[in-house]
């Protein structure tokens, strides 16, 4: 009778033990949870868990923006949630993220015309299994407005930049062609996608075939310049030109913003620089 007592005893202590450390566990998975539903909450970007069948798991408030979602709708479709935003194959996108493994990244317009960055991704569970997808919303419309400004002043440059009399071409502070007017194009049988975005002595050396004006752009001091180039240009012939190098100060600094090259036919070289 003893040994059973103390047999009890025993299974009493080990249960007692599991039973202590099954709550340490619990209260950890707890602070764990409260930990993560406050970080979801309190971040700009929206989340909304999906399993693979497209139900809802869970969703952070920001998603309410997205989605006419409610709490009691957790366990319900995606598909049977109406979007507040134009973007109507969303449906198809996360089941191809879910059936190739590869995230994607999409642009998305609501109704109150905000834009948002849609990233889907697996949902990938600790043992490498995928188990549904995560889709995050991250606000983007102060840079939606601003690449709209940018571009409304790159038609802008490129309005002015076409009415100069002469082939010019604009750089910004590393040299690298920002607009090209219509006239260069023409005088050096080019095309707008062979020279946009590389650096002018790429252009020079790889388009033109010269490098008479390697000197040009080199110099430290920014002051206006120009020199005289006569040269047989590829598909073109031999042109015998006055480039002139224009820097496009800010305002009240030595600094400069941009550069500007233009290029101006001419029949005779200035008496000294005669080539």
């Amino acid at each position: 009778a003893l040994t059973t007592k103390e047999e009890m005893q025993s299974l009493n202590e080990e249960l007692m033990t599991i039973n202590l450390q099954y709550r340490n566990k619990t209260e950890e998975l707890t602070r764990l949870n409260n930990d993560m539903k406050n970080l979801l909450d309190n971040t700009e970007i929206g989340t909304i868990f999906l399993d693979n069948d497209l139900n809802i798991l869970r969703f952070t408030p920001q998603v309410t923006k997205l989605f006419n979602v409610l709490p009691q709708d957790v366990g319900r479709s995606i598909t049977h949630i109406v979007s507040n935003f134009d973007y109507p194959s969303v449906e198809t996108a996360i089941l191809e993220v879910i059936e190739r493994l590869a995230g994607k990244e999409l642009e998305v317009k609501t109704k109150k015309d905000e834009w948002y960055n849609l990233r889907i991704m697996p949902y990938r569970t600790m043992d490498n299994f995928i188990n549904g997808a995560v889709l995050t919303f991250t606000k983007i419309t102060p840079l939606k407005s601003l690449e709209n400004m940018l571009t409304t002043l790159h038609s802008y440059v490129q309005t002015i930049v076409d009415h100069i009399d002469d082939a010019a071409i604009i750089l910004d502070q590393q040299q690298k062609v920002l607009v090209v007017n219509k006239k260069f194009l023409k005088l050096f049988h080019l095309k707008e996608e062979q020279i946009k975005d590389n650096f002018f002595m790429e252009v020079v050396l790889n388009n033109l075939k010269t490098n008479k004006l390697s000197m040009l752009l080199t110099e430290s001091n920014s002051e206006e310049k120009n020199c005289y180039l006569e040269h047989h240009f590829p598909n073109v012939g031999l042109l015998k030109l006055m480039v002139t190098v224009d820097y496009v100060k800010q305002t009240d600094q030595n600094d400069y913003t941009g550069i500007i090259v233009k290029f101006k036919e001419q029949q005779e070289a200035p008496t000294n620089e005669k080539q």
